[in-house]
């Protein structure tokens, strides 16, 4: 996995569990006319709903597109044996149960797809990309040319773009160290996608499985993008794409492999240029908070001063910003509001049932304010805020205090707020 994984998911150890067995499960797809192999197979996709909702949709999408080309292959060679019905029931059993569980579950994410409108809209993607892997695959004609400078490229002049607002609507709180990341990130994508050619070219009984390494990723991404460029479409996108490590990171093996029998040369210096374009990405999950404006980490004294609202001020409101307001909702279920640093940031009115949880970090170091980007609290509007207010909690160390209180009639009114 590439550095990005580590800030990219709200739950890296469900989601590190989640990939292995995902990566389990396409190992047992290729083995799976074994008994044996089939039923194990069958059974991670059972347990994936209960480890990660989106990894078990990204593996039931790769079955569902794996087992497509299958099926299309029997039909047109007029072969259709108990084997393509034994795949069709293995895709479509963990598939209701999935939908039955997270219905059953009434998790937050499912909503998106909850309507007839966008369960329809998912449908016409998944088949329009399933005509797409059927007509690819079907192809004879055999590639001159390789396409991954393209690739590559078109991927760095999107992400480059979208950093300086140009695409999705939200302010980046990167630093201008983002765009190298952009370029170490497109290397690897342009050599991945070099070999994921070689493998569509020469290894035919494989490349069925490579798509499937893919495709899924995309129709999340396509399936996000096509509700329009908002912030739901740009989280959806920014939480999916380090699912199509597996596919480009083959690519990158099997490319290695051709190279190294093709032009030694060539295969050390791309080895090098890969192994440091890979390295490039891991300071940008492992200090985040300096190069992303970014902070991935939680404290113990976090969670035992929201703990202590929730038990001692269970009737408060909490408002804090992004980071700490999605902790406080995965923890204790609140909602999430990540406003805070923009009242304090205006000196607006704190409604007096909102339960304020502040870092004097935030004068300092800045806070993540999504999606307006970083944003640093002037130190005279954070005392004042605190001053003025009724502190109900202080903890943590010296040098950031975590400050939990209640809003009083302070700056600006809230109806000034809602105009601004």
């Amino acid at each position: 996995m590439m550095g990005t994984f580590v800030f990219t998911t709200g739950s890296v150890w469900k989601e590190t569990l989640g990939i292995g067995l995902l990566m389990l499960m396409y190992l047992l797809f290729v083995y799976r006319n074994e008994r044996r192999f089939r039923a194990v197979l069958f059974v991670t996709l059972l347990l994936l709903p209960l480890v990660h909702h989106l990894v078990s949709a990204i593996a039931l999408l790769s079955i569902i597109f794996m087992v497509a080309w299958r099926l299309y292959s029997g039909l047109r060679n007029r072969h259709v044996s108990s084997g393509h019905v034994l795949d069709i029931f293995t895709a479509a059993i963990p598939l209701v149960f999935m939908g039955l569980y997270y219905h059953e579950m009434r998790l937050d994410r499912v909503d998106l797809i909850s309507t007839p409108v966008a369960i329809g809209l998912l449908c016409a993607v998944v088949f329009l990309i399933c005509l797409a892997e059927i007509g690819l695959l079907s192809l004879r004609n055999h590639l001159k040319w390789t396409f991954s400078p393209l690739v590559g490229g078109a991927f760095i002049t999107l992400l480059v773009l979208d950093y300086y607002g140009y695409f999705l609507p939200y302010s980046s709180s990167a630093s201008s160290w983002y765009v190298l990341f952009i370029l170490a990130v497109g290397i690897l994508v342009a050599f991945g996608w070099y070999g994921a050619e070689i493998v569509l070219e020469k290894r035919q009984q494989f490349k069925a499985v490579q798509l499937g390494l893919i495709l899924p990723t995309f129709t999340v991404i396509g399936f996000g993008l096509s509700q329009g460029l908002t912030l739901m479409s740009q989280q959806i996108l920014y939480r999916t794409f380090d699912f199509a490590d597996a596919f480009f990171f083959v690519g990158i093996g099997v490319g290695l492999s051709f190279l190294r029998q093709k032009n030694r040369r060539t295969y050390l210096v791309s080895g090098i240029a890969l192994v440091i374009s890979l390295a490039i990405t891991f300071p940008f999950a492992y200090s985040s908070g300096d190069l992303l404006g970014v902070r991935h980490d939680t404290q113990a004294y976090e969670v035992d001063g929201l703990e202590w609202s929730h038990e001692h001020a269970p009737s408060l409101k909490i408002v804090s910003d992004e980071r700490l307001g999605y902790i406080s909702q995965a923890l204790f279920g609140t909602v999430k509001d990540g406003a805070l640093p923009t009242y304090l940031h205006r000196n607006s009115t704190i409604a007096p049932e909102w339960g304020c949880v502040a870092e004097y970090s935030w004068t300092t170091q800045g806070s993540n304010n999504y999606p307006f980007g970083k944003i640093v609290i002037g130190s005279t509007n954070y005392s004042w805020a605190c001053s003025t207010s009724d502190v109900r909690y202080i903890g943590g160390p010296s040098d950031n205090q975590l400050v939990i209180f209640t809003g009083s009639d302070i700056g600006v009114s809230s109806d000034m707020l809602q105009r601004s």
